[in-house]
């Protein structure tokens, strides 16, 4: 009677440790899902706030492009807006 109270208790234990085992890789799955997850949100969101930057900064560049500075004649001008266009 012990003995199979004994045998009966060690089952239980070797199932409950490999119910616990698998609730423990469960978690360390869902763990790496969401770090990487995170990851990939952090990567689009400074990928666009470049792509925004670029955009700002193209703007600003032919804005002051279109600018005629001292000491530049309107020929110039006509030059470097045709070779930009090239």
């Amino acid at each position: 009677m012990i003995l199979s109270l004994l045998k009966a208790s060690t089952a239980l234990i070797k199932q409950a440790i490999s119910v616990l085992s698998m609730w423990l890789l469960t978690a360390i799955a869902f763990g790496f899902l969401a770090i990487s997850t995170v990851l990939v949100s952090i990567i689009l969101l400074v990928s666009a706030a470049f792509a925004h930057v670029k955009n700002l900064l193209q703007t600003v560049a032919s804005a002051i492009s279109g600018l005629v500075l001292p000491g530049m004649s309107e020929s110039n001008l006509h030059y470097q807006n045709q070779s930009s266009k090239n």
